[in-house]
């Protein structure tokens, strides 16, 4: 028993039934930013792929211990994004700005900077959504609320 207070096989399926509960698009832009960070390598300067591929698997275990410390994924997952990726983005927005990349590469980086900003203003508002008590594990019964909510919503 943990802290969800769930035998372990269920804490475990709690888990995986929080991530199923995403919508579509918030799985497909989760792929597409873990793509984007993986590329880097392929496209980026080692000096600038290893700065990349650090920040992007700093974030794992972070991401990992809030999930299994709620059982599920909520708002505050956020933070696990803001702690690796803040530095950065912003040694990355430098380097764009003083390297001699061009071409493929620094459009690359630009595409990953961009990648980064958008899933951190999402991690901003998630958490200052948690931080007003929105503090739920995402579950197949929260996102059938927030989608007859929305139905609800564009009823009216």
């Amino acid at each position: 028993v943990d802290h969800s207070g769930l035998p372990a096989p269920e804490h475990w399926r709690r888990i995986g039934s929080s991530w199923m509960a995403l919508p579509l698009w918030v799985k497909i832009w989760l792929f597409a930013v873990n793509a984007a960070f993986l590329l880097a390598p392929i496209f980026l300067p080692w000096e600038a792929a290893r700065i990349v591929l650090i920040a992007y698997v700093a974030s794992g275990p972070l991401l990992g211990a809030f999930a299994v410390f709620e059982g599920g994924l909520t708002r505050a997952m956020g933070l696990a994004h803001l702690v690796p990726w803040v530095p950065m983005l912003l040694w990355l927005t430098i380097w764009i700005g003083s390297s001699e990349a061009h071409g493929l590469a620094l459009g690359y980086a630009v595409f990953v900077a961009a990648m980064t900003t958008i899933c951190l203003a999402f991690d901003v508002y998630d958490l200052w959504r948690w931080v007003r008590g929105e503090r739920a594990i995402i579950s197949p019964l929260s996102a059938q609320t927030i989608t007859t909510r929305r139905a609800s919503a564009s009823a009216n």
